[in-house]
């Protein structure tokens, strides 16, 4: 039987306070990674949305001048020029804006800093991008 003084008994001491200190730094980390991550899935899907919404609407600005002025509207012109300034009137200072129009089809690609909550010996800041594309479809009357 060995008593609190025993020479085992005090190898021992302290030893729970290391496993303790090394436990509380583990889950500190993993709060840190899942904040990290929460905060930009987050900023991300606000991004995407807005992407698609641009997208859309820049699909939906057909060229006025063009439908007024041709009885054929087999294919629809996009403007370009309005689209863009929509777009650019939607998006944040700090978002970079690229808007691509292929014919009928709007590219639209939507880049931002995004600042992380708790970055610890990391950069406070880090980049995401969204990515969406619309397509300008013209719908015909049926015929009689």
């Amino acid at each position: 039987m060995q008593t609190e003084s025993s020479p085992r008994a005090r190898e021992e001491a302290g030893n729970i306070t290391v496993i303790t200190i090394g436990f509380l730094i583990v889950i500190g980390l993993l709060v840190v990674v899942v904040v990290n991550a929460s905060a930009v899935f987050l900023e991300h899907r606000k991004l995407v949305n807005v992407a698609d919404s641009i997208a859309l609407e820049a699909a939906d600005v057909v060229d006025v001048s063009y439908y007024q002025s041709h009885l054929d509207i087999e294919r629809l012109p996009i403007d370009a020029d309005l689209a863009r300034s929509q777009a650019r009137a939607r998006v944040d200072s700090d978002t970079r804006l690229s808007l691509n129009i292929v014919g009928d089809e709007v590219h639209v690609r939507l880049e931002r800093p995004v600042e992380l909550w708790f970055a610890p010996g990391m950069s406070s800041s880090s980049q995401i991008a969204a990515e969406a594309r619309a397509h300008l479809a013209v719908l015909r009357p049926a015929a009689p």
